[in-house]
């Protein structure tokens, strides 16, 4: 996985089997080091300040929050299991885990760095749930089922699954246009 910063001049790349995220100038296109975080991390996002790294572990049901500068864990989150994806709202406020194991979505604080609840989407393992995003406003997010080829669009605030759009064989990456 792949995560920008808010300036677009720096890349975060996880390295899922070495246990480290590479930090990228890509101003210079050369690596400027590694953060050693450990575990299996994936999923990636970057806070709006761009201080902040939430890392999803495949290794472990939790989210980590590291200081961007310093590289130290800010906060270790609990979550479902296999928090494949993570995403922050638009607003900063809210970040999203896609936890492919329990087919469950955890919506956290962003400022105060806490689960706040955890919303079944898919149910089920078998469902492989994976890319979730924020759709065109920070109330509602999809979510890709790529074990059932459709894509769940969930209202956060209700808890509840709004719809379900059928996309074809496989799909797993979602994006939102302008």
């Amino acid at each position: 996985m792949v995560v920008l910063s808010p300036d677009r001049g720096t890349a975060y790349v996880s390295d899922v089997a070495a246990g480290a995220i590479s930090i990228v100038d890509l101003r210079t296109m050369r690596k400027r080091s590694d953060l050693r975080v450990g575990g299996n991390p994936e999923g990636l996002a970057v806070s709006r300040d761009g201080r902040e790294l939430w890392v999803g572990d495949n290794s472990a049901p939790r989210v980590r929050v590291f200081d961007i500068a310093s590289g130290k864990t800010l906060a270790v989150l609990p979550a479902d299991p296999v928090p494949i994806r993570i995403a922050i709202s638009r607003d900063g406020k809210t970040a999203i885990s896609s936890n492919i194991g329990a087919g469950t979505l955890g919506i956290y604080s962003v400022p105060r760095r806490q689960l706040l609840r955890t919303i079944s989407v898919s149910g089920a393992i078998d469902a492989i749930q994976v890319t979730a995003i924020f759709a065109a406003s920070d109330e509602r997010v999809l979510v890709a089922e790529t074990g059932r080829n459709t894509v769940a669009e969930l209202e956060v605030r209700e808890g509840k699954v709004v719809r379900r759009y059928v996309v074809g064989k496989g799909g797993d990456g979602v994006a939102i246009t302008p």
